[in-house]
């Protein structure tokens, strides 16, 4: 069900507990999450899907982001039968997207570990079988993204395999284990966060367009080249005319600072571009093409294909 900005940060208020004058103050959102997040952490992540991420999905530079990432796919080129994996899938929105061009008879599988994002890609399954009539099948699968890994099919089926910021802190491991179940052909695409790109740069890009505006090929201005917590709230500002909706992503920018704070500063393990493309090449795969980066020059993306 789709809830306008002010009613998702109400909800947040509600749900935390706040009421009066604390309701819809920063410094107390970010107090009662922290709580949350210490006491109850499935419970957090619940509301980071509801409140974090689903907000950021609606953003018109993330939807760019998701049909860049697609672009380089190819799905138009999947084979009947084949089968594309989306390691680190969340609520299922490159699922959503890959279903409207992936062939008949092919297969879409998301994999994520959190069952709280799962469940919102249940709902955009379950959507999507409303609209679509004979389009891929989807399959939804509970799993961690690290070396254990079992991809659950018959894996001389899998065409693709795509992952957004999914891979963790041993990057090596996992791609060398998803190396193994592939069949040779199957073409990899890794999107992880770039260490030298911004929030701010992520702003910059949607402010861009919602002026009607692209950034390809355009450089960032220093002002808006920044992880600074005071500028970026600025930003926000600058981006979100409307009230609520400056307050729904200002709760996002609370979300993850507390995840980065939980980790030691780092929401995850980060690759600068060359050594991601590295990573990539000594698990086996062949790398396809120059890295890229894109969504502010905050995330790169590296093709490659297993070549046997």
């Amino acid at each position: 069900m789709h809830r306008s900005y002010g009613e998702r940060v109400a909800e947040l208020n509600t749900i935390l507990g706040l009421s009066g004058t604390e309701q819809g103050k920063i410094e107390m959102i970010r107090q009662k999450l922290t709580e949350v997040l210490r006491d109850e952490n499935a419970r957090f992540w619940e509301l980071y899907a509801q409140f974090a991420y689903q907000t950021v999905t609606e953003m018109q530079a993330y939807q760019a982001h998701i049909r860049r990432i697609l672009s380089n796919l190819d799905l138009e080129g999947m084979s009947s039968g084949g089968f594309l994996v989306d390691l680190g899938c969340g609520m299922g929105n490159l699922i959503e997207e890959a279903s409207k061009i992936a062939p008949q008879k092919t297969h879409l599988m998301g994999v994520d570990r959190n069952p709280a994002m799962l469940r919102w890609a249940e709902v955009r399954r379950e959507r999507i079988n409303q609209t679509l009539s004979g389009g891929p099948s989807i399959d939804l699968i509970q799993a961690s993204i690290d070396p254990s890994l079992a991809l659950p099919l018959n894996t001389n089926r899998v065409s693709m395999v795509n992952s957004l910021y999914a891979l963790g802190n041993d990057q090596s491991a996992v791609l060398e284990a998803i190396y193994q179940q592939v069949n040779p052909g199957a073409k990899l695409l890794i999107c992880d966060r770039n260490p030298g790109g911004t929030i701010g740069g992520v702003l910059y890009e949607e402010w861009q367009r919602r002026l009607g505006n692209s950034i390809e090929n355009l450089m960032l201005p220093d002002e808006w080249d920044t992880n600074d917590g005071e500028k970026l709230i600025e930003l926000i500002h600058t981006v979100f005319g409307e009230e609520s909706e400056r307050k729904a992503h200002l709760i996002v920018a609370i979300f993850n600072q507390i995840i980065a704070s939980a980790n030691g500063g780092h929401q995850m393990h980060f690759s600068e571009p060359e050594q991601l493309k590295k990573i990539i090449e000594s698990a086996g795969f062949r790398v396809t093409d120059k890295p890229k980066l894109t969504y502010g020059n905050s995330c790169t993306i590296v093709t490659g294909q297993k070549v046997e």
